[in-house]
């Protein structure tokens, strides 16, 4: 089979590539005449003819330099391939339909199938389609044959998730203009240079050093970078999952200079510059992150939060509330009737991540904006209390202004019939200067992203 070989030549070539992160790959011998007749008849014919070339092939990777490019096949061993049966529950098939699986790789993309109706006899009527789990009849026919579907692969630079070009457009161009050019160097990250995660952008820091171990992990990485995180905590992170900030224009990267400093200012403005000021690190996303006091959990805060967050590291616990609930009482006194209205936010480049994949709108509200401030003390609080226990203080004089302004919140909230993710009662924050029970959701994420980026045995500091 032609095109089989094509593919086997292919999956040699980009594996030679210094630019790759190889996790696995296997190109396996053909498999002998003897056993492909024992499936003449099972599976299509073209699939018969490229198991003649090789027994399946396995490739996981990802650019060196951009770890979220992923690029990967894998079609089993001609004994683990299985037969037609009737089409699983678990794509939400039509009725009526039989299909083969053939090749799946990381349960999050699209697996592919040979596909007939169920009454059809002449296996080479079968057509590739893909599906996506749990979604309702959106499968999609992909090629009329393997041949086909081969050549679409290698056009498509085997990406994952390439079956589906609406949702992964963007990661398909990039890898085949990669691929279309000789391989990159690795990236040298200097040590203070400005970095943040690719994955959400929440987090940012500095570069302390970068190194290159002698050996791969479980990924087949080993260029990893230790970076100090804005947030308070240091971790050798992969290289290839960090982005280079340009700080010309970033409108966070000029606070985190002198962020006392900055933050005093913002106090002390009107509140509708502070509000468009502090919007272009915080618009509109849909992501929330909780945590829990006594096993009880309070309502959720938007993760432009720890955006927040991270400003304020460097602060006492008292100068930061101090400096948010001046902020917030400052927008407070400055709602009429428009505590929920969305007012649009002018994009001019200096917006914490403008390409950010989690941004909804690129807008803001005094309730958001609000619900962003508040997250941010309260996750001060929760911190300082998880981490300095029965040591943890918090002035009266503070608690009793964070009450205040709640119960202000609370009435406005009420009276302008607003967004259903309510303020912690000013009751239940009681709780949080007390407990020695307390969750903090986001942390344990972070503390969880040791392991799994796969570096365990590298030495990590946790600062949190």
């Amino acid at each position: 089979m032609k095109a089989a070989k094509e593919l086997k030549k292919y999956l040699e070539k980009i594996t030679k590539r210094g630019d790759l992160n190889i996790v696995s790959c296997e190109i396996r011998d053909k498999v002998d005449q003897e056993t492909l007749k024992g499936f003449k008849g099972k599976i299509p014919d073209d699939l018969l003819s490229f198991y003649s070339v090789m027994n399946g092939c396995y490739l996981l990777s990802s650019f060196a330099n951009n770890s979220s490019l992923e690029v990967g096949i894998n079609i089993p061993p001609i004994e683990d391939l299985g037969e037609f049966e009737t089409a699983s529950d678990e794509y939400n098939f039509d009725e009526g339909l039989k299909i083969l699986l053939f090749e799946w790789i990381e349960g999050q993309y699209s697996p592919f199938f040979y596909c007939l109706p169920e009454d059809e006899t002449d296996l080479e009527k079968a057509k590739i389609i893909t599906a996506v789990s749990a979604r309702e009849n959106e499968y999609t026919v992909i090629a009329d044959n393997l041949a086909s579907w081969i050549e679409l692969a290698i056009e498509n630079g085997l990406a994952l998730g390439w079956g589906n070009p609406t949702i992964y457009k963007e990661e398909i161009k990039k890898i085949q203009a990669l691929f279309d050019a000789p391989p990159e160097k690795r990236r040298v990250l200097l040590p203070g240079t400005r970095v943040s995660t690719k994955q959400g952008a929440i987090h940012r820091g500095k570069v302390i050093r970068q190194y290159m171990s002698k050996e791969k992990d479980v990924y087949g990485r080993q260029d990893f970078t230790l970076v100090e995180f804005d947030i308070g905590e240091t971790y050798w992170m992969d290289s290839g999952d960090l982005k280079i900030i340009s700080s010309k224009k970033d409108y966070y990267e000029s606070l985190i200079i002198n962020p006392k400093e900055s933050l005093i200012a913002l106090s002390n403005m009107k509140a509708e510059d502070s509000i468009v000021s502090l919007a272009k690190i915080a618009m509109s996303q849909d992501q929330y992150f909780g945590f829990g006091i006594d096993h009880e959990t309070l309502p959720s805060y938007p993760c432009d939060s720890i955006r927040f967050v991270q400003l304020f590291t460097t602060l006492t616990l008292e100068e930061s509330s101090e400096i948010i609930l001046t902020i917030c009482n400052n927008w407070i006194e400055n709602v009429t009737d428009n505590y929920t209205e969305m007012q649009p936010l002018t994009v001019d480049g200096s917006e914490y991540h403008k390409k950010d994949d989690h941004i909804v709108e690129k807008n803001y509200s005094y309730e958001y904006m609000l619900e962003n401030l508040l997250g941010c003390l309260i996750y001060l609080i929760a911190r300082e209390r998880y981490m300095l226990k029965e040591d943890f203080s918090y002035a009266d004089e503070q608690k009793k202004k964070l009450k205040i302004t709640l119960e202000k919140l609370m009435g406005i909230h009420e009276k302008q019939n607003a967004h259903n993710r309510i303020y912690p009662e000013p009751d239940r924050i009681e709780n949080l200067y007390t407990s020695d029970n307390i969750t903090l959701g986001q942390v344990h994420a972070v503390e969880d992203w040791q392991t799994k980026m796969g570096i365990s045995d590298y030495p990590y500091i946790v600062c949190l």
